[in-house]
C-alpha cells in the first residue's frame, strides 16, 4: 500500500513539475532550477524502487516546496507590491503535505496594510471545487437576491465578480472569477473609499495570470 501511494505521489509531482516548467515565455523557471527539480524527481523514483520510503517522501516534499516557492514568485509578478498608501506584507501559505496542497486551492496570498492598520487581503485560488460553486451562484439571480449587500458585477466589461459592500462596517469583498479554473478574492477592512479596492483590481494582470496557470 505504501509502495502504491509513493508511486502515485511521484507521478503527481512529475506531472506538476512538467506543467509548471512549461510556463509562459517570460515566466519560466531558470534552467538551473529545472535541473534541480529533475534531480530530486529522479532521486525520489530511485528511493521508491529501493523501498526507501522515508527518503522518497522527504525528497518529494523538498521538490514540492521548490516548485511551490518558484510558482509563488511568478504569480507575485501579476500583482502590485504597493497601492495608494498600502504596502504588501510577505506572506507564506503553509502546506503540511502535498495531499493538502492539491485539495486546498490557494496558491497565492497577499495582505496589504497602511499606517492606519486598514487591510486589503488577497487570495488566489486555482483548480478548487469551490470555483464551480461560485459560478453556479453567479448564474442564479434568485440566490443572489437573498444575499445581503451582495451583487454580481463585471470588471473591465468581461470578468464576472461578486461584490459585497457594507459601508457602515467599512467592509468590502470582491470574489472575482477570471476563468472557470481561477478565483481571486479581495477583502477590504476599514476601507472608507471603495475606489481604493477598485483601483487595486485594475492593476492586476488578469490575462497574464490566466495564461500562466493555463500552461
Amino acid at each position: 500500500m505504501m509502495y502504491q501511494k509513493l508511486l502515485i505521489l511521484t507521478l503527481l509531482v512529475s506531472f506538476l513539475t512538467q506543467t509548471t516548467l512549461v510556463a509562459q515565455s517570460e515566466k519560466k523557471f531558470p534552467s538551473f532550477l529545472k535541473e534541480r527539480m529533475n534531480h530530486l524527481l529522479d532521486k525520489s523514483r530511485s528511493a521508491v524502487i529501493q523501498d526507501k520510503h522515508s527518503v522518497a517522501i522527504q525528497t518529494l516534499e523538498t521538490l514540492t516546496k521548490l516548485i511551490k516557492d518558484n510558482q509563488t514568485a511568478i504569480v507575485t509578478s501579476f500583482f502590485p507590491e504597493f497601492h495608494k498608501g498600502f504596502r504588501s506584507k510577505k506572506q507564506k501559505i503553509e502546506i503540511d503535505s502535498y495531499d493538502n496542497q492539491t485539495s486546498y486551492g490557494v496558491i497565492f496570498s497577499r495582505t496589504y496594510t497602511n499606517t492606519h492598520q486598514h487591510s486589503l487581503i488577497l487570495n488566489v485560488v486555482h483548480l478548487d471545487p469551490s470555483i464551480e460553486e461560485y459560478w453556479s451562484l453567479m448564474n442564479s439571480p434568485k440566490l443572489i437576491r437573498n444575499l445581503e449587500n451582495t451583487s454580481v458585477i463585471k470588471l473591465n466589461n468581461e470578468i464576472k465578480a461578486l461584490k459585497k459592500y457594507t459601508p457602515d462596517r467599512h467592509y468590502v469583498e470582491y470574489t472575482i472569477l477570471p476563468s472557470d479554473q481561477l478565483l481571486i478574492s479581495i477583502v477590504g477592512n476599514g476601507i472608507n473609499d471603495i475606489a481604493i479596492l477598485e483601483s487595486l483590481i485594475n492593476e492586476i494582470d488578469f490575462q497574464g495570470l490566466i495564461n500562466y496557470l493555463a500552461n
